[in-house]
């Protein structure tokens, strides 16, 4: 140590120089190399950032590529699913008619899915396999050549059903990007059986052009009239006009003749005045008592009779102008699907022949018929006189020969009075007081016990009145008829009963020819007072097959007897037509009284067990919905921002100026369940579960318009007025001015049934 020290002491002070550069130079030198490395590690974080940047830029591109490719196998699957949906549809429609509501559905149901496992090639019971799937990649799928692409996994792709879906379950997608950059994604694919309604417009009412539709009837208090323009449905049981005017016209917007309908019998009685101009007229009976009937340019359709009769007082009267087609007979009404299908109404048909029998009958002095303004007329069946109860002998009525009759035709009916009970003190009569008959019953029961019954006609009996016995003239049997007249009291009647019709014609022309014309021809001008006038090609025998009687016609021109035989074509295939037509409009008659359509073979089992109430609206109280439900009693209002408004009644409604909606927008539409009070004009529809009753004298109108709107008013609840009706849907036309987005219910977004679930990156 203190050598070196010596040393130091020693050295020169250009060493001393030397050696300081020389430290200065090392310094230097590692400063360099720590500002080198500093500069390597920045160039080398600026690299790996760089890397990272690029690398990340390749991921999103590569991930919105496999996004893209995803979306693409979507968009194939809509596709898919828009083509079974049209299979399914249209197999459905095919099948409406055979189908009730539920299994129409059903039938949707199982055949989209079958259109669309087809479509995707799926086989039941074996995982998916991707092949389809990758088909469906147009823009993204992979390019060999360039190896960039998507590409569907390779691992077989489980495939659930439901009842209303399948899922495909962990889809893959590998997009292959630039320079061997892959993402990779997966999700669940739910395809959705759509919603629809199957509702075919032709199978639906047009609501909008009627004025009102009763489930009951329809009532005009005595001293009032209503005016109605406008299709109208009458309801399933009697209208009876008493005192009241009715007159009916076609309202706006209905193409040819409006459209009057009625269950049940439309009457007028007590000087009441029915006035219907350009309307088709359906009805089970038409009949005017001491009142005024006036058909104008009108298509008239009756399965039963127009009857005339004067039990007021004073006459009757009907003038008809347009179509008259009384379609009811028996033999070819029971044919008719309505009926061939439905027991209870084929027994009904053939105990009560005389309900189903169309004949126009007068049956007061001083009537007035004035057909001659018909253009077409046709009568397909025979007057009945009525009949009563004989002890053990049932209610039947007895068939005539003509189809259009006079009351004192009846007499030619009556058994010949040397048939009765021939050999006994009480017998050689016909008629007889009450007191009478009834002695004679005691003879034959006292002679003849309990087949007492058989004796009181002896049809084999040769009468002087005819050559011939009752079994003879084509006599099956006799039936009696109790009346009572004035200043003598019950008087009985004993008539003779024709089970065919071509005996009861035959017997009605042998009867005529017998030296009675002038009889009939006396008794027509007193029940026929005013005129019976039949068209001029009846008159002059020139009608063609628009004229059709089943049995006789007399007419006031002499009282000339007009014979079936010598109206319309006796050829096979006119008589084969008019079947056909008879059929077909008891089919109509039965459609309209269900669903105010006329075509049979469209409705489903269900509304045939409904009524046109049942078929239009939906019960009002829903358990599971209190949104939905309106409580007995309770009103709901349901408007639009244009202006229709809505009122739904769990119960009756009372239309005045004192009712309605207090001081807001007066209603378009009326819907309650139980019957409806007018008392003040009304333009809209007015639909009752039980009657309508016109209170005033007022005019009512149709307007399609504003009620087809009305249909897509809401409530405060949201709801609109078409979830209350049967297929509710099927009333919301395109079109409809001033409609939202949210009115639009026909609209089906196919997109909304392919939905991704569980989507990841991996």
């Amino acid at each position: 140590m203190r050598k070196r020290e010596k040393m130091k002491k020693h050295l020169s002070p250009l060493m001393v120089q030397k050696n300081n550069q020389g430290a200065a130079m090392i310094t230097v030198v590692v400063v360099m190399t720590v500002v080198s490395l500093l500069v390597s590690i920045l160039m080398s974080t600026v690299l790996v950032n760089y890397r990272m940047k690029y690398t990340n830029l390749a991921d999103k591109k590569n991930f919105y590529q496999a996004e893209k490719a995803m979306e693409e196998i979507r968009q194939g699957l809509i596709e898919d699913v828009s083509e079974a949906t049209a299979v399914a549809y249209k197999d459905t429609l095919q099948k409406f008619s055979l189908l009730g509501e539920e299994v129409r559905e059903d039938n949707f149901r199982k055949v989209f899915f079958r259109e669309l496992k087809q479509n995707i090639q799926y086989v039941e019971g074996r995982p998916y396999s991707t092949a389809y799937l990758s088909s469906l990649l147009k823009e993204t799928g992979f390019q060999e050549n360039q190896e960039v692409g998507a590409k569907v996994a390779s691992e077989e792709i489980e495939v659930k059903t439901a009842k209303d879906e399948l899922v495909l379950s962990r889809i893959g997608i590998s997009y292959y990007g630039e320079k061997d950059h892959v993402t990779r994604i997966h999700a669940d694919v739910r395809v959705q059986c759509p919603q629809l309604s199957f509702v075919d417009p032709a199978h639906m009412p047009e609501l909008p052009l009627y004025t009102l539709v009763a489930t009951d009837h329809v009532q005009v208090d005595p001293g009032d009239s209503c005016q109605l323009y406008g299709n109208a449905y009458l309801g399933k049981k009697e209208t009876v006009l008493r005192q009241a005017s009715l007159k009916v016209f076609p309202g706006e917007g209905i193409k040819g003749k409006g459209l009057l309908v009625s269950g049940d019998r439309i009457q007028g009685i007590q000087a009441s005045n029915l006035t219907v101009t350009g309307m088709e007229v359906w009805a089970r009976d038409l009949a005017v008592d001491s009142s005024t009937l006036t058909l104008k340019d009108a298509s008239i359709y009756l399965q039963n009779d127009l009857v005339l009769s004067n039990s007021m007082g004073s006459s009757a009267k009907a003038v008809m102008e347009g179509d008259f087609f009384g379609f009811g007979n028996i033999k070819t009404l029971v044919e008719a699907e309505s009926v061939a299908s439905d027991p209870y109404q084929m027994e009904k048909i053939q105990k009560n022949p005389a309900d189903y029998s169309s004949s126009i009958i007068i049956n007061g002095i001083r009537s007035t018929l004035d057909a001659s303004g018909l253009t077409s007329m046709k009568i397909s069946g025979n007057a009945y006189i009525n009949g009563t109860t004989s002890q053990d002998r049932k209610v039947e009525s007895v068939r005539m020969g003509e189809s259009l009759s006079i009351r004192s035709n009846q007499a030619a009916y009556l058994v010949p009075a040397e048939c009765v009970a021939p050999g006994m003190d009480g017998g050689g009569i016909n008629p007889m007081p009450m007191t009478q008959y009834s002695a004679l019953r005691k003879e034959l029961e006292e002679r003849y016990g309990t087949e007492a019954d058989q004796y009181l006609v002896d049809r084999n009996y040769i009468t002087k009145k005819y050559g011939h016995s009752l079994n003879d003239l084509g006599v099956d049997d006799w039936q009696i008829a109790v009346q009572q007249v004035n200043g003598i009291g019950s008087m009985v009647y004993l008539f003779m009963k024709f089970n065919s019709e071509t005996n009861a014609n035959t017997f009605f022309r042998s009867y005529y020819d017998k030296a009675n014309q002038e009889k009939l021809g006396n008794m027509l001008k007193l029940y026929g007072g005013e005129g019976v006038f039949l068209p001029k090609e009846v008159l002059e025998e020139t009608a063609d097959d628009r004229f059709y009687f089943h049995g006789n016609v007399l007419a006031s021109e002499s009282a000339n007897l007009y014979v079936p035989d010598r109206l319309g074509s006796s050829d096979q295939g006119t008589i084969d037509g008019q079947k056909k037509e008879e059929m077909d409009c008891q089919d109509s008659f039965a459609a309209l009284n269900l669903k105010l359509l006329k075509e049979y073979g469209t409705l489903t089992t269900e509304e045939k067990h409904r009524d046109v109430f049942g078929n239009l609206v939906k019960p009002m109280i829903a358990s599971e919905n209190a949104d939905y439900t309106i409580g007995v009693g309770e009103t709901r209002v349901f408007e639009r921002e244009t202006g229709e408004t809505a009122i739904l009644v769990n119960g009756d409604y009372r239309l005045s100026s004192q009712g309605g909606l207090g001081g807001k927008t007066k209603p378009v539409l009326i819907i309650a369940t139980e019957d409806i009070f007018v008392e003040e004009d009304f333009s809209g529809l007015l639909i009752a579960g039980g009657t309508i009753f016109v209170k005033q004298n007022v005019t009512l109108k149709a307007n399609a318009d504003a009620v087809q709107k009305a249909f897509m008013a809401k409530s405060p609840q949201g709801l609109m007025v078409c979830d209350y009706l049967v297929n509710g849907e099927g009333y919301l036309t395109a079109g409809n001015q001033g409609e939202t987005e949210g009115d639009k219910r026909d609209v089906i977004d196919l997109q909304e049934y392919v939905i991704y679930e569980n989507w990841s990156k991996y």
